[in-house]
């Protein structure tokens, strides 16, 4: 047999000039980034079997001399039924290595350490290798001749459209086994997540793969029952022939566009070991036979091993699948020839460093380029590092593929499964896709965690929040259903010219023309504690159900975490988890794998072979079967790989994310102004992370317009929604001339927690810190007077604070005084001229009575008022029946612009200076907005409140720092709390 340049040539699908020298062949693709520019093919001519022994001596000498990179070999291979001899030269090791023998004794045994660098297998018309330029595959090696530097023996693969059959005897029956094992490995380090392997091993148990959990990707096989896994891949075979039939796709699932094999579960190669176990393959041998004949048009696979000294199942044909195959029959082998795995330690290695290469060299969960995606469709990512790989989507995918439609996701895994991993490849990796202008995210971290603190980095972070807090959850998804109310009415015709819209897709086409509305993807890891609490499951149930059943068309999305798919006490589940389409899973317990309804028979299947961390089955659409995807997710890396030294350091996510932290930074100095003006203000309530009183909206309207707000600007600011550091929420109305004083960040969205002093009834504030809270209270007083000092005499016509408490509080030595002061000075804002300030009792009875120029607001601030003995009321008897000053005024001062903000330690010292009624709606009736450290019984009766604010027992806190938080109580009786603005 002899063969030419030019038959190499044509298996490459390279055309040099017939008579040219024998040289460096271009690559058909460029180089992946960051590798230099190699050669891949060098086409050789070798005229004898003399000639190829001693090329193939001489080019192992090069490669074994230390310090070359490059590395060529010579070998024959056989081609076509007839034979066909072609002599080529293998290719870089940058490439991937074919020819790897994975044997000490083969000549190109040391190549096994390339392995990592097959997953560069270039597809879809970039041929590289042995791939020829009308197939999607290359030549598969299975053994050489019995000479150590004789001819490598070759199998067609996938382009091939045919099964494979083995053929052994018991005496070459080990040797089958090995070459399968082989196969698979040689398969999967050059096809990666493309193909996946069912591994059938009725007789062994499954021993005889002991390193399937390794593979990229495989279907746990049932070999106590294999039909039953064999069905699963047979209906699978029957989806795809069905969609070829039905005109929608081509009628070679090998034209098929990658995406869409993906979608129909790529390739997949059925392992089927010592075919000849009649009581296993009996109920088989049907499925079998169709596998074979029609499965490699559909992209499925047989690799059927056939031990001819067994029986076999009766009325097996077993040559009317070897009509079809391609056979490899080792009774008439050596069995030295025949390829073998390596040893348990090395397989091992290779399938780890293969694991590596796809992180690092193939895949892209770090782009190469940032914010060049738009999301007017949807938002998507990658969770290895390819696009072709595992990966996730929100919105709707159109565009020549089937439709796909996700609002909303959910994540399962048992602790050390991944799933912290998982968020943050789904968090920076559409971070770095989309800018901020395009995409929000609102993170919600209920188990109290620290993680999701990281993410205040982002650009894109508008919320970041724990169940420290307690409240701000329901009230957080309570506001999501109001912010997607207001996109929805930003989406009607107004008769303004600028259209009406269905959704935000056809909104972000005409250019958003109302005003942005980025996608918002909310993050909610550790869900179930949101059922926790009895009294609010129903209520945190419906907000789920309509945002998972409306956040499409709003743009709003949200993806819940949690070990269980499906918490106890959640109602409703079955409704909300039915709009769920995007499904993921890491490892779970086997028990919850059994009773899960999420995914179908094929998916349950899947998730128990899921027993190494970082390994994920994807499904989106519902669950279904047919649409699974399985594999194992990359590691988010932003350092040079020189740097990722030690598995300890790539353990450290401070570490690893640092690099790309400093990029978004860098993003951010560069980006226009005009689309930085749409980003979000990250909101970071933990109850432990101050918000500082520039963020106060009226302290940051005046500086914004160089002067106190009049009561003009104060309405402007009242038409404005808090996304734009407006006050639309409060229904600011100029009738009731309104004084909003701000506290702190609120629980919504972009809010603020605000009281609003409008003339009505009861419209006082108080507030009840404890002693040991008092750095709290100082906190809150200077807050109020930052707000009091942002507005214009128009509004507030005077200002007066009677501070009567002791001079030192704290062990820093700070009081009250200097608490005003230095608010002021932290809100950059000058102590206004009407402010005054008092320390003396005497003050307390003219203070009260002053009254503030007409059509304006009088404001007094009375700071431990039980210490002016001309406030007290006296005993309880006898107050019921008196008149005293301050009662007069917290009744009767609201109506005409008097309103009174009183601070104290305790409701008992209140009650010296308050009289305790017991009759109407007790202190409500003077004091309808209320700022406490907690909520407890004397409180709730004070107040007449029948129902508990929250958990029940000796009153509530609102954080784990009480420094930092506190709860108001308004109108409604609903708590709100609040992370009060610090310096």
């Amino acid at each position: 047999m002899s063969g030419t340049a030019s038959d190499l040539d044509d298996l490459l699908g390279l055309t040099p000039a017939p008579d040219a020298p024998a040289q460096e062949a271009a690559p058909s693709a460029a180089p992946s980034a960051g590798r230099p520019a190699r050669p891949l093919v060098r086409p050789v001519a070798i005229d004898d079997a003399l000639a190829l022994d001693a090329a193939w001596r001489a080019e192992y000498a090069t490669r074994a001399r230390p310090g070359r990179e490059q590395s060529a070999g010579v070998c024959e291979l056989s081609v076509g039924p007839e034979g066909t001899a072609v002599r080529r030269a293998l290719y870089a090791p940058e490439v991937f290595h074919l020819n790897a023998s994975f044997l000490s004794d083969d000549c190109a045994g040391l190549h096994a350490e390339w392995a990592p660098a097959w997953v560069q297998w270039l597809k879809q018309g970039e041929h590289v290798g042995l791939t020829r330029a009308d197939q999607d595959g290359c030549l598969l090696r299975w053994g050489r001749d019995a000479d150590p530097y004789g001819a490598i023996r070759y199998l067609p693969l996938i382009g091939g459209r045919r099964s494979w059959v083995i053929l052994s005897d018991d005496r070459t029956r080990e040797s089958a086994v090995g070459l399968i094992r082989a196969l698979v490995l040689r398969l999967a380090c050059m096809m990666g997540n493309d193909v996946r392997f069912v591994l059938l091993d009725p007789n062994g148990g499954g021993t005889t793969f002991p390193q399937q959990g390794l593979l990229p990707s495989h279907l746990p096989a049932n070999n106590a029952v294999p039909a039953e896994t064999l069905g699963l891949v047979m209906d699978r075979l029957a989806k795809v022939t069905a969609t070829m039939l039905d005109g929608t796709r081509a009628q070679d699932f090998h034209k098929w566009d990658r995406r869409d094999q993906k979608d129909a579960g790529g390739y997949e190669v059925v392992c089927a070991l010592d075919m000849g176990d009649t009581a296993k393959y009996n109920p088989m041998t049907t499925q079998l036979t169709d596998l074979a004949r029609t499965g490699p048009l559909a992209g499925r696979y047989l690799l059927l091993h056939v031990n001819m000294d067994k029986p076999q199942p009766h009325g097996f044909d077993l040559k009317a699948i070897m009509d079809d195959a391609h056979v490899i029959d080792l009774r008439e082998c050596d069995a030295g020839c025949v390829d073998r795995p390596p040893d348990g330690a090395l397989h091992r290695h290779i399938l780890s460093r293969l694991a590596e290469a796809m992180v690092d060299t193939e895949l892209k969960v770090i782009p190469d380029r940032w914010w060049t995606k738009t999301s007017q469709e949807c938002v998507g990512t990658s969770l290895t590092d390819s696009d072709d790989g595992l990966g996730v989507l929100f919105g709707q995918e159109t565009g020549g593929r089937s439709t796909r439609s996700i609002t909303a996701g959910v994540l399962s895994g048992i602790p050390g499964s991944g799933k912290s991993n998982v968020l943050a490849l789904i968090i920076m990796g559409l971070a770095m896709r989309y800018p901020p202008e395009e995409l929000q995210f609102h993170l919600l971290d209920l188990k109290g965690g620290v993680e999701f603190q990281a993410y205040a980095r982002l650009p894109h972070a508008a919320v970041i929040a724990s169940n420290a807090v307690p409240g701000a959850m329901i009230g957080f998804l309570r506001n999501m259903r109001g912010e997607m109310d207001r996109r929805y009415d930003l989406f009607l015709d107004r008769d303004d010219g600028k259209g009406e819209f269905s959704d935000l897709q056809q909104y972000h086409a005409a250019g958003q023309p109302r005003g942005p509305a980025p996608r918002i993807l909310i993050v909610i890891d550790e869900y179930q504690t949101l059922f926790d609490e009895e009294q609010s499951q129903d209520e945190a149930a419906n907000h789920l159900k309509e945002i998972v059943s409306k956040g499409r068309a709003a743009g709003v999305h949200v993806l819940l975490s949690s070990q269980k798919m499906v918490p106890s006490g959640m109602s409703r589940s079955q409704h909300i988890m039915s709009m769920i389409t995007l499904r993921m899973s890491l490892q779970m317990a086997a028990d919850e794998v059994d009773s899960m309804f999420e995914f179908g028979t094929e998916g349950r299947q899947i998730l128990r072979g899921l027993q190494e961390s970082g390994r994920i089955l994807i499904n989106d659409h519902g669950g279904a079967d047919g649409f699974n995807h399985a594999g194992k997710v990359g590691v988010l890396d932003g350092r040079p790989p020189a740097q990722r030294t030690t598995p300890s350091e790539r353990e450290k996510a401070a570490v690893r994310l640092a690099p790309l932290f400093a990029r978004f930074e860098a993003m951010k100095q560069k980006w226009p102004a005009e689309k930085r003006a749409a980003w979000p203000t990250t909101q970071v309530l933990t109850g432990q992370v101050r918000p500082g009183l520039k963020q106060n909206f009226l302290v940051r309207e005046a500086l914004r317009t160089h002067g106190a707000i009049r009561l003009t600007q104060l309405l402007e600011m009242g038409g404005r929604p808090a996304s734009a550091g407006g006050l639309q929420e409060l229904g600011i109305d100029s009738r009731f001339l309104p004084v909003p004083l701000m506290l702190g960040r609120d629980s919504t969205l972009n809010g603020q927690a605000c009281v609003p002093l409008v003339r009505e009834g009861g419209e006082n504030l108080l507030c009840v810190m404890e002693m040991k809270a008092a750095r709290l209270q100082m906190d809150v007083v200077a807050t109020v007077v930052a707000s009091l000092a942002a507005l214009s005499p128009d509004v507030v016509g005077s200002v007066r604070i009677l501070n009567l408490a002791p001079a030192k509080l704290v062990p820093d030595d700070f009081d009250y005084g200097d608490a005003i002061a230095a608010g002021l000075a932290a809100a950059g804002l000058p102590q206004p001229a009407n402010i005054t300030v008092s320390t003396s009792p005497d003050d307390a009875v003219g203070l009260i009575g002053a009254v503030a120029p007409p059509g304006t607001a009088d404001i007094l601030i009375l700071i431990d008022p039980e210490r002016a003995s001309p406030l007290l009321v006296g005993p309880p008897e006898t107050a019921r029946f008196s008149t005293f000053p301050l009662m007069e005024r917290l009744k009767q001062g609201p109506d005409m612009g008097q309103h009174t903000i009183i601070f104290t330690s305790s409701l008992q010292r209140l009650y010296k200076v308050v009289v305790n009624e017991t009759v109407g709606g007790g202190l409500s009736q003077l004091l309808r907005w209320v700022l406490v450290e907690r909520v407890d019984d004397d409180l709730r009766a004070a107040l007449r409140l029948i129902q508990p604010l929250s958990r029940a027992g000796g009153g509530t806190r609102p954080g784990k720092d009480r420094d930092t938080t506190a709860i108001l109580l308004g109108r409604s009786d609903k708590e709100t709390v609040v992370t009060v603005f610090g310096e």
